[in-house]
């Protein structure tokens, strides 16, 4: 099967407006560290071979959120079984630097609801970037422009098009289930910004990333 892409970072067209893609940058960090989160707290249940899907990304509407930090639209698309593509604009009204913390909560979808399942905090953003997604961090800041790749990402307007992810290139074992997980940045213990996800791993029963050949 001829991919769209083979590596996300390479077909991410950027429209610069004022300064580089944050909004981006949170999506990409967020399930890249969602992935390790949900194989970490997953040792002792079933593992195996298969396929990540996005099912939803969205706003986060909870109580609590600083509405004047940041405004952001998204519009995601499914292109075929393997590839999705999402557009984003966004209007950051703070610079982003080391002094925000990271807060997700995940559960694991279950009958009759979703059952609590992890919970991780970090005062820096910084640190738990370099965790888990250091160097999609810094690729993306080298193709938004930003010399050097790296915090503080100053105030601005953004728009992101044709943002492609290729599930084919996303870990291809994994913890099977669906799970949620609201993320969140936070500034002096406010919510700057929130973003729910969900997504699930199933087995890939038609090798659709021909894995298989």
């Amino acid at each position: 099967m001829k991919h769209v892409t083979n590596h996300i970072n390479r077909h991410i067209q950027l429209v610069r407006v004022h300064s580089c893609d944050q909004v981006l940058i949170m999506y990409r960090i967020l399930f890249c560290g969602l992935l390790a989160l949900v194989v970490h707290g997953q040792r002792d249940q079933m593992i195996g071979p298969g396929l990540w899907n996005i099912l939803n990304i969205y706003k986060y509407e909870g109580e609590g959120q600083d509405e004047f930090y940041l405004d952001y639209d998204i519009v995601k698309r499914r292109l075929n079984r393997t590839h999705e593509g999402y557009n984003i604009s966004c209007d950051l009204q703070k610079d982003f630097d080391d002094s925000h913390a990271m807060h997700i909560d995940i559960c694991k979808k279950v009958d009759g609801g979703c059952k609590p399942y992890q919970i991780l905090d970090d005062d820096s953003v910084v640190h738990f970037i370099e965790q888990h997604s250091k160097e999609n961090l810094e690729n993306l800041l080298t193709a938004a422009g930003v010399d050097p790749p790296e915090f503080p990402i100053p105030k601005g307007k953004y728009t992101v098009n044709n943002f492609i992810i290729d599930y084919c290139d996303l870990p291809p074992n994994g913890p099977y289930g669906e799970y949620e997980a609201v993320a969140c940045i936070m500034k002096d213990a406010v919510k700057a910004l929130c973003v729910v996800t969900n997504v699930e791993f199933v087995e890939d029963d038609d090798d659709v990333c021909g894995r298989n050949d």
